[in-house]
């Protein structure tokens, strides 16, 4: 138990990078570790939210069905120390819009929401921090949604095998194309051509 404690202080100060001695301990005392398979979820879309997960390792896939029973994918979280639900994106009776899904063996800490609802309202640090979270957050959402509304197909893969290479080998292609709100069919085809233009180049 120990040992475990001292993950979770060194997970809250060497990954998320909390100084705070206080805060720190407070946090240590509502934390906690667990493993998912792949397949597993975490949390599915409409459920209430208690806790809020937190990556430390693996690779988890955030997703909902849409009115025609296609998936959104609205995002991968695959870095250490990433929230992967954030207090004001839940809804208001306090559930969640997504379902979240362990894509690969995943290591989860997790922390009670209200406790972090606390720590937000008390602790400039924290509101400070989760903040620059929030705005890194959006920053990457309207990145990619300018790329889905203005490019084409094959500037869209171009563009996640770019910025996204260590997750490209993690994750299978299907949902790759469905983060680039792509059919299947349209997406190999682009990525085929991808390759084919690079190999022409050397």
């Amino acid at each position: 138990m120990k040992q475990n404690r001292k993950e979770i202080e060194d997970f809250w100060r060497a990954v998320v990078g909390i100084e705070n001695d206080e805060i720190c301990r407070l946090l240590v005392g509502k934390s906690y570790f667990y493993t998912l398979e792949r397949g597993e979820y975490i949390l599915q879309q409409n459920e209430k939210v208690t806790e809020l997960p937190m990556l430390y390792s693996g690779v988890v896939k955030c997703f909902r069905y849409d009115q025609r029973e296609e998936e959104f994918i609205r995002n991968f979280y695959y870095r250490k120390g990433e929230m992967m639900i954030l207090l004001h994106e839940l809804m208001k009776d306090g559930k969640s819009e997504f379902h979240l899904m362990a894509l690969t063996k995943c290591r989860i800490l997790s922390v009670q929401s209200d406790f972090m609802q606390q720590l937000v309202e008390l602790y400039p640090t924290i509101l400070h921090g989760y903040m620059r979270l929030m705005a890194e957050r959006e920053a990457e959402m309207n990145d990619r949604l300018q790329i889905m509304r203005y490019a084409k197909a094959a500037d869209r893969v171009k563009w996640f095998y770019d910025k996204y290479a260590e997750l490209a080998r993690r994750v299978m292609k299907k949902d790759i194309a469905a983060f680039l709100m792509l059919k299947p069919e349209t997406f190999s085809r682009s990525r085929n051509e991808l390759r084919r233009q690079k190999e022409q180049k050397l």
